[in-house]
């Protein structure tokens, strides 16, 4: 728990103040990362779920983490004009998995994700389950 020295006392940010303010669930399933997951296994599931090419996938990943930069430059945003769904869900996918990356579960660096995290946007008709 974070406790913030102001002047006027000591405060707490409570989980009831993380949803009046950011209007997140905080009741739900969790989201955690095990990290328990090998280069070969990360490498299968952006394979499944982003429909990544291995030959570009080698460059982005160090161990289960994909840097944020790699994501940016293979995913361009699209234009959704002509997009089919399944590019729907990936660019989806890809710009959830950069905002874990940068906000919620951001690294020291700051510039790594882990690619753990892909298991729970495998459905993204089930993500407002989770807290």
């Amino acid at each position: 728990m974070y406790i913030f020295h102001l002047w006027f006392g000591e405060m707490t940010i409570t989980l009831e103040d993380v949803h009046q303010l950011l209007s997140l669930s905080v009741t739900g399933r969790a989201v955690h990362y095990d990290g328990g997951m090998d280069w070969v296994t990360a490498m299968e599931l952006m394979s499944d779920m982003l429909r990544a090419l291995a030959a570009y996938m080698a460059e982005g990943l160090e161990g289960p983490l994909v840097k944020l930069v790699w994501l940016r430059r293979h995913f361009q945003p699209l234009g959704l004009d002509n997009c089919s769904d399944v590019e729907v869900e990936r660019a989806t996918r890809v710009y959830l998995l950069h905002l874990l990356g940068c906000t919620i579960f951001a690294m020291k660096a700051g510039d790594k994700v882990s690619v753990t995290y892909l298991h729970v946007l495998r459905d993204l008709t089930s993500l407002d389950a989770y807290a």
